[in-house]
């Protein structure tokens, strides 16, 4: 069985960022000093569930968000797509090499231009907080 490592400074990281917070703001405003936040942050260190509460509670986020994997969310409709290129993929056997390998590159365009998306949508969110 795989286990997942919780990325849960990479989480604060972002969420602290939103807040335009420093890390000196959090850790004083969490009773703790700079270095320990840090460790935190900086996954060198696994903070205790108490930490993880008032730190959430200071960023005004759900401990569940500070412990959420890292994924992206595609929207629903890029994911019908998707569903409709793999279906198609799988249910014709006939297609000839060029047609695979166009629908292929198809998928991947549409990913990484939902990736892009997403990064760059997040990057005017936290401009503008």
């Amino acid at each position: 069985m795989e286990q997942t490592k919780l990325d849960i400074g990479k989480n604060l990281l972002k969420f602290r960022k939103i807040k335009n917070y420093s890390q000196t703001d959090v850790a004083k405003a969490t009773g703790m000093k700079q270095p320990n936040y840090c460790e935190i942050e900086s996954n060198t260190v696994v903070p205790t569930i108490a930490t993880l509460k008032k730190l959430a509670e200071f960023l005004e986020v759900p401990i569940s968000k500070l412990m959420e994997e890292d994924e992206i969310k595609m929207p629903q409709h890029s994911v019908n797509i998707i569903g409709d290129l793999n279906n198609n993929n799988n249910s014709n056997n006939n297609l000839n090499f060029f047609e695979k390998f166009e629908q292929k590159e198809i998928m991947q365009t549409l990913q990484s231009t939902i990736a892009d998306a997403v990064a760059d949508a997040l990057a005017k969110l936290t401009k503008n907080v």
